[in-house]
């Protein structure tokens, strides 16, 4: 970073992952997870004597409950403290590369310029050599296509629900609207149903 007048100026370096609203979100968990401990040793404490059979039943299905909570988020914690150590690693060895790279890069910027110009066309000689290959694998697949969806037709399902299924492999939408679309009353259904 420059300031106004040319030279560098020093600032603390933002984590490369975890930023004020991940921290944040992390104190957040770790607040939860402590209220959850809190409540489970308040459960087990009440006295068996002290509670009839149905304040004893809820107390239990809570227990299970914050039980269930306090495991998930154990693990998203321990997740979370792997991440924080891969981001004091990342600041403590790849900001100094960073840097440097980005020190180093800017005088070179025309000659990087011409080596990246160089890759793409040998990326575009790449590309129209395979062509051929191209067009053959996009046969291939069109033929793979065209024999799911004739055995779906086979098989009693409509043009449409068959079509959607297969387009469903190549595009997944959400399952909901697969089911309702291939459900609709337009559709009347199977044609052969079994």
């Amino acid at each position: 970073m420059r300031a106004p007048n040319g030279s560098k100026t020093q600032s603390a370096s933002p984590p490369l992952f975890f930023g004020p609203a991940a921290q944040a979100m992390l104190g957040n968990l770790a607040t939860r997870a402590a209220e959850i401990q809190t409540r489970i040793s308040e459960i087990g404490e009440v006295p068996n004597n002290s509670v009839d059979d149905d304040q004893r039943d809820r107390l239990r299905a809570e227990y299970r409950s914050l039980e269930g909570e306090s495991e998930i988020l154990e693990q998203v914690m321990a997740v979370a403290a792997l991440l924080t150590k891969a981001d004091v690693v990342a600041n403590e060895m790849l900001r100094p590369a960073i840097k440097v790279a980005a020190e180093a890069a800017e005088p070179l910027s025309g000659d990087i310029a011409a080596v990246v110009r160089i890759l793409f066309k040998a990326a575009l000689t790449v590309t129209e050599e395979l062509r051929p290959e191209r067009q053959r694998n996009a046969e291939d697949t069109a033929w793979s296509r065209k024999v799911k969806l004739d055995a779906y037709v086979e098989a009693g399902f409509t043009k449409q629900q068959a079509f959607a299924m297969v387009l469903a492999e190549i595009k997944p939408v959400d399952y909901a609207s697969l089911v309702n679309k291939a459900a609709s009353p337009s559709d009347k259904g199977r044609k052969n149903p079994r």
